[in-house]
């Protein structure tokens, strides 16, 4: 027995509103890799979100809550939706402005930013920190005291006079 039409015209209105919905992640579980997120009066069942890659290369940048975010429901039932985060706010607004500029900025406020206009990449960290370079058996470590550098051999070539090193 099938449903009246008053039924089917509000599950089919139910599903089409429920295809692209906006709102902000509420929880995340990190070991799953999945979110919910609050939209409207809807609290969301645990939903995987999107990443850049998942395949041989992979990526991993997990929402924040509070991040705002689209839930993509290709079928208009939420429960089999995925989580694209990424979408600025008030509360989340762009780093920067430049068209330029490729930039990523952590909540310590460590940045690393490419201007492809200028040719410069830029890695910052905030004191305390440190930035590590692995290759095989040699480390380089930078911190805001010290550089180091381990290796099992070292060679050093200037290619012009200099004052310096």
């Amino acid at each position: 027995m099938s449903a009246d039409p008053e039924t089917r015209d509000q599950d089919a209105n139910r599903r089409l509103e429920s295809l692209c919905r906006i709102g902000t992640v509420a929880e995340v579980d990190y070991a799953a890799a999945k979110c919910r997120v609050q939209s409207g009066g809807l609290l969301t069942d645990w939903l995987p979100w999107l990443e850049r890659r998942m395949g041989d290369t992979r990526d991993w940048d997990p929402p924040f809550i509070g991040e705002q975010a689209i839930i993509l429901s290709p079928s208009g039932e939420t429960a089999s939706g995925v989580v694209l985060t990424g979408i600025p706010s008030d509360a989340n607004p762009p780093p920067i402005h430049d068209k330029n500029k490729y930039h990523r900025r952590w909540p310590d406020d460590a940045f690393c930013e490419y201007d492809h206009a200028a040719h410069r990449y830029v890695l910052d960290v905030p004191a305390g920190g440190e930035i590590v370079l692995h290759i095989g058996r040699t480390t380089l470590t930078l911190t805001d005291a010290e550089t180091t550098l381990k290796t099992p051999r070292f060679r050093w070539f200037q290619t012009e006079e200099s004052d310096g090193l």
